[in-house]
C-alpha cells in the first residue's frame, strides 16, 4: 500500500472521521518536512529563508500535493467550523495560488459549494477568473496560509467592485495554517486555522538566536541539521 510520509492511506481514512487537535495536525506537518517551530532552546538551530531568520518554518505544498490529504483536511476545517452555520454558504472563494485553490476546493466540495479562485491584483495580462455571485450569496473565503491578512482584504475588496450582486460574507476565513506575528493581532477578520503559530522573521543582526550562537539552517536544504538529526 502506498505510503504517504510514513502514513498508509488505510491510516489516512481511519483518521477521516475523527476530529484532530492542532498539535496532531502540526505533526503531520512535521513529519512531512511542512513545518517546524523552534522549541526556544537558544542551543538549537533556527530557520533561514530569503536572508532572514525565523523561528518557525510552513509550506503547505508539501501537505497539498495529496489529493486525500487535503480532503481530511479541509473536512477537519467544515468540522472546526460547523457551529457557524458554514453548511449554509453557497460560495467558497480564495486567492489564486495553487495551494489556495486545492485547500478551498476541497473545502467547496465537501460543503457542495461553487469555488472562485480571485487573483489579488489585476494586471492587462491576469485578470480574475471570474463568476458573477448571486445577490445576498454567502460566501465563505478560504486560504492555505494566513500571514498578515492583507490578501484577505483585497480578495474581499475587489469581489465588492467587481461582482455585480452585493454579497454577505461570513464574518471569518478559514485557513489551513495561521501565523501571525502575535496571535492576539488578528486581521481585520476572525481567522480560524488548523494550525496556529506565532512566527517571526527578522534580519540576522536583529536575531536574539544568532546572537546567541544559533545556526541558521535552510529548512529545504537542512532540515535534519535544523530538527537536530543531522
Amino acid at each position: 500500500m502506498k505510503k504517504i510520509e510514513g502514513m498508509t492511506e488505510r491510516d489516512l481514512l481511519a483518521i477521516k472521521g475523527k476530529e484532530l487537535d492542532k498539535e496532531e495536525i502540526f505533526l503531520w506537518f512535521n513529519v512531512s518536512r511542512a513545518g517546524w517551530v523552534h522549541d526556544g532552546d537558544i542551543k538549537k538551530p533556527h530557520a533561514e529563508l530569503f536572508g532572514l531568520c525565523s523561528n518557525g518554518y510552513f509550506d503547505c505544498q508539501r501537505i497539498l500535493c495529496y489529493p486525500n490529504l487535503s480532503q481530511i483536511l479541509a473536512q477537519q476545517l467544515v468540522q472546526k467550523l460547523e457551529d457557524r452555520n458554514i453548511r449554509k454558504i453557497g460560495w467558497v472563494v480564495s486567492s489564486a495560488s495553487i495551494n489556495s485553490i486545492r485547500f478551498a476546493f476541497a473545502v467547496a466540495t465537501i460543503l457542495k459549494a461553487v469555488h472562485i479562485p480571485i487573483v489579488e491584483i489585476e494586471t492587462k495580462d491576469r485578470e480574475a477568473l471570474w463568476r458573477t455571485i448571486p445577490s445576498r450569496a454567502k460566501v465563505l473565503q478560504i486560504e492555505d496560509m494566513i500571514i498578515t491578512g492583507l490578501k484577505v482584504q483585497k480578495i474581499r475588496q475587489l469581489i465588492n467592485v467587481k461582482n455585480q450582486n452585493e454579497v454577505e460574507f461570513l464574518p471569518l476565513v478559514g485557513a489551513l495554517v495561521h501565523r501571525p506575528k502575535k496571535l492576539e493581532e488578528e486581521p481585520a477578520k476572525k481567522v480560524v486555522g488548523l494550525i496556529e503559530r506565532e512566527i517571526w522573521e527578522v534580519r540576522s543582526e536583529e536575531c536574539l538566536l544568532c546572537a546567541a550562537g544559533s545556526k541558521r539552517c535552510n529548512p529545504k536544504t537542512q532540515w535534519l541539521e535544523l530538527i537536530g538529526i543531522g
